[in-house]
């Protein structure tokens, strides 16, 4: 998910402000009182959940961006381990030979062995240093990008507490509304 979405998630969150915003207009004008402070508050809820989300979404957007970084900095230290590999191999069979005879050879497997490893092409760097510094650096840029503060769980629950606001803001006017005939 990008930022590109950003919009389109803070659609349903601007719309319900608009109609939380219209609704205290209209009791405004339609009881004459200044405010009903539940909508009120479940305006500034709304809008708080607004920001959290945005919030939210950035902190996704930075996990992505740490998740392509971890993939190569996995894919340095896979290649050094590779010629790490392919370094222990060559020795490997640089020992074999030391100890085969040199007029029956090592036997079938040992010399497809030898013949295998000197193919072989990968060259050994030492960039331990700098991979290293890679794969830190990743981590604490995951670490701070993981840090929520709670965001998810707080989402849910001011939406469930703004619901039960305009509930609560509205149950009395609608009471008010039918027994003034």
């Amino acid at each position: 998910m990008s930022l590109a979405l950003l919009p389109l998630w803070l659609l349903p969150v601007l719309a319900l402000l608009v109609l939380l915003v219209l609704t205290q207009l209209y009791l405004k004008k339609r009881f004459r009182r200044v405010a009903n402070v539940p909508l009120l508050a479940a305006t500034v809820l709304v809008a708080a959940i607004g920001a959290a989300l945005v919030f939210t979404l950035i902190s996704r957007d930075r996990l992505d961006s740490v998740g392509e970084r971890l993939d190569g900095v996995a894919a340095a230290r896979g290649a050094q381990i590779q010629a790490a590999d392919d370094a222990g191999q060559r020795r490997l069979a640089d020992l074999l030979t030391e100890y085969c005879d040199e007029e029956q050879g090592c036997g079938l497997t040992a010399d497809d062995f030898r013949e295998k490893t000197r193919r072989t092409t990968t060259v050994a760097t030492d960039n331990t240093r700098v991979v290293t510094a890679g794969a830190k650096a990743v981590a604490a840029d995951a670490s701070d990008a993981a840090e929520s503060g709670g965001r998810e769980f707080l989402i849910p629950a001011g939406t469930l507490l703004a619901g039960g606001l305009v509930l609560l803001g509205l149950h009395a006017r609608i009471d008010e509304y039918r027994y003034r005939r």
